[in-house]
């Protein structure tokens, strides 16, 4: 059996590349013959390091990398013709980008259905002149080809968040299917590696603007009980100044001996740092689901994350049971101090009630789901 499977920018290892990968060992396993559509030739050996897979786990039949440097919607298109005229070639299409990447697929995953107009959450350049000229033919088109697209495939969206986003602005109702933690495997290597725990506050997220890093150094210089910050994540090459930029905002507000920036790291020393740290800290407002809280909470970190989005609608489940939220740079600190400053005990609590929670997102359950799908479409 062959498998195509499309994802806009696999290198850019974030939490829609979890899921991209994790469908593509899926699929392997099942034993499908896969080909992966991704922009530029990707990086597997990188890929596994970030995310903790063996390489034949993963790696692909095939692949056809779309070079298109900044004509990435006009790569979108060139994907969906791509889709039409192999159709026969394939057994299943899978897009697990497909808020970009939608082409003729049979399943689709949306992290974030941002290119129907979310106007309110989007930056400022998106609205320039410059930007409408680039974007409006695309538009144009890409909608003539969901008026295909989206009555044959299954949709399928991260987050009761983005759920509520598609029915707002897509008008439809795509099951959720949250993304996959391996919770099993990183709660087993918190518990072999855990000592006694210390006031380390640690957040992951692609070293780029968008994960809203630069509120850390702010926090940091407002909070009484933390040792260190910690700040893990990739470099990302469209923002290749972003990490001495947050640098120098660290050295500027004089918290150079409290902030630590630790880009690249391997799975296994992410984990290793999670087991001896308190608190798992998310500053994105919005965050379509954050596969990072998760991974922390499986560590047993306390996630003390925005009050917005997935991490408050699917992960807290507006709750403050097992974490705190909030939404200022003043609450933020005031929260991680709150928890700081317990007993032991009643962190070690929170601590134990955070890994359970975590339980709920275990990758086991997301391949189940997927696998039923993938079944029941070879069986239509």
């Amino acid at each position: 059996m062959n498998a195509l499977l499309m994802h806009n920018n696999i290198n850019n290892s974030g939490g829609a590349e979890r899921v991209a990968v994790s469908v593509l060992a899926l699929l392997k396993n099942m034993g499908f013959k896969v080909t992966v559509l991704s922009s530029g030739h990707v990086a597997w050996e990188r890929i596994c390091r970030s995310f903790g897979y063996k390489l034949d786990e993963i790696k692909p039949e095939r692949e056809i990398p779309l070079n298109t440097n900044h004509f990435d919607a006009y790569k979108r298109i060139a994907e969906g013709i791509y889709t039409i005229l192999a159709r026969q070639s394939y057994d299943i299409i899978i897009s697990t980008y497909a808020e970009t990447d939608r082409g003729l697929a049979d399943i689709s995953y949306i992290h974030y259905p941002y290119l129907y107009g979310l106007k309110e959450e989007r930056e400022k350049f998106y609205n320039s002149s410059l930007w409408r000229l680039y974007y409006t033919p695309y538009h144009i088109i890409q909608r003539a080809i969901d008026n295909v697209f989206l009555p044959r495939t299954t949709l399928i969206v991260n987050s009761t968040y983005t759920q509520l986003l598609a029915q707002r602005y897509m008008g439809i109702t795509p099951m959720v299917i949250h993304p996959p933690v391996d919770v099993a495997r990183i709660s087993k290597l918190a518990t072999t590696k855990t000592k006694r725990r210390e006031n380390v506050v640690i957040t992951v997220g692609r070293i780029a603007p968008g994960k809203n890093l630069d509120m850390i150094p702010y926090i940091a210089a407002k909070t009484r009980s933390v040792k260190k910050f910690l700040i893990i994540g990739n470099i990302q090459e469209m923002f290749p100044n972003y990490l001495n930029h947050l640098q120098h905002l660290i050295n500027k507000l004089g918290v150079r001996d409290k902030v630590m920036l630790l880009p690249n790291l391997t799975f296994e020393k992410k984990i290793e740092l999670m087991s001896n740290a308190r608190i798992y800290l998310h500053t994105m407002p919005n965050e379509h689901f954050g596969i990072a809280i998760v991974e922390g909470m499986a560590a047993g970190l306390i996630p003390v994350i925005h009050r917005s989005g997935g991490p408050w609608l699917d992960i807290l489940q507006r709750r403050h049971d097992y974490g705190l939220s909030f939404t200022t740079i003043e609450q933020a600190a005031e929260c991680i101090d709150e928890i700081l400053t317990t007993e032991e005990w009643f962190m070690d609590s929170l601590s134990a009630e955070a890994q359970e929670a975590a339980k709920r997102f275990d990758e086991q359950i997301f391949k189940e789901k997927m696998r039923r799908l993938i079944q029941l479409h070879l069986n239509s």
